[in-house]
């Protein structure tokens, strides 16, 4: 039994910035190591952390002794060269969603973790929600009887995202957290899915997008994706999830639902699900997230909520979403395969 977690944080973005604050806060987790290539960045997050290593090569991070769990925040085409490198040094890794950008490298991570003696976890934050973790026990209860559809909205302001646009897809970045709650809450093996984009400020990559999924079991899912709100949007992220049954309907709204403040600077929604800030660092489901991996680790488990086969078929399906927008075209999947 493992008392205690080195972690190494390898990207050093606004999140994963957060993912540093997380680990700080859960016992049992220490932040030993950080590693990003911008050395100004890389010089400010040591004065803030005064970690072991602070290093602009991952390599060193990875092949320290002392690191245990490397969790990879890096854009999606990094995923694969640092996981698997991770990976063959016998380190723990968590990948944040997702897993990789395409899926040859998803293959190839998930063939290094099978020789390795290290655990993958890949993260699907949505799963570590209470909100959508009362949603599936519900349904797995049978509480709305045989599922009939899901529909989901999720939307970002678009000052937030037009540096992003140049570097990602939204059905990659976004909608895969609805495909892959969509895994979670049915028995998706196969069907079809045809997708649309529109691309407002004609950037790399189009600001809104809406994806149809028709399971060969019968169950319709729509995802709406729109990275061009107006700044004015009083909250970070707009979601919105509806699942219907034959026998009954459940309903997750967005964070205008849980609290919203209204002084002389305007309306503003608190985050009170992913991850709140209090005094001690960031609670939530990032928090609970890292708990469960913890536990994991510690009791030498494999993870509960963490499905790897779930995160290569939600990109698998992702993928297949952007080829029938660029197409305009029906695109067949079969995830048995």
């Amino acid at each position: 039994m493992r008392l205690n977690v080195r972690v190494g944080v390898i990207g050093l973005g606004w999140f994963g910035e957060l993912h540093c604050d997380t680990v700080r806060g859960v016992p049992g987790l220490e932040l030993y190591g950080i590693s990003t290539r911008n050395v100004n960045r890389l010089t400010t997050l040591q004065q803030k952390y005064s970690c072991s290593i602070a290093t602009v090569d991952y390599q060193e991070l990875i092949a320290d002794k002392e690191v245990d769990l490397i969790v990879v925040c890096t854009p999606p085409e990094n995923h694969a060269e640092i996981a698997i490198a991770a990976l063959q040094n016998d380190k723990d890794v968590f990948i944040e969603k997702p897993i990789a950008h395409d899926l040859e490298s998803a293959s190839s991570i998930i063939t290094a973790s099978k020789g390795s003696k290290g655990k993958l976890f890949v993260g699907h934050i949505l799963r570590f929600n209470v909100r959508f973790q009362e949603a599936k026990e519900m349904i797995d209860g049978g509480e709305i009887g045989e599922l009939l559809s899901v529909a989901t909205h999720r939307q970002l302001p678009a000052g937030r995202t037009e540096e992003l646009l140049e570097s990602t897809s939204p059905f990659i970045s976004d909608a895969i957290h609805d495909i892959n709650l969509i895994l979670w809450f049915t028995s998706l093996t196969s069907g079809e899915v045809f997708a649309q984009t529109s691309s407002k400020r004609k950037l790399k990559n189009p600001d809104l997008g809406q994806i149809v999924i028709k399971s060969d079991s019968g169950v319709l899912a729509n995802l709406r994706i729109n990275w061009h709100m107006p700044d004015q949007t009083p909250f970070a992220v707009d979601e919105f999830c509806q699942v219907v049954g034959t026998e009954g309907s459940i309903y997750i709204g967005n964070q205008l639902d849980a609290m919203h403040l209204v002084n002389k600077s305007g309306l503003r929604v608190p985050d009170l699900f992913y991850w709140p800030k209090r005094k001690n660092g960031p609670v939530g489901a990032l928090r609970e997230e890292y708990l469960s991996i913890f536990k994991c680790l510690r009791h030498d488990q494999d993870s509960e909520l963490t499905n790897i086969g779930d995160s290569f078929h939600a990109l698998a399906i992702a993928l297949a979403a952007e080829r029938s927008a660029r197409y305009n075209e029906v695109v067949g999947f079969n995830l048995l395969q």
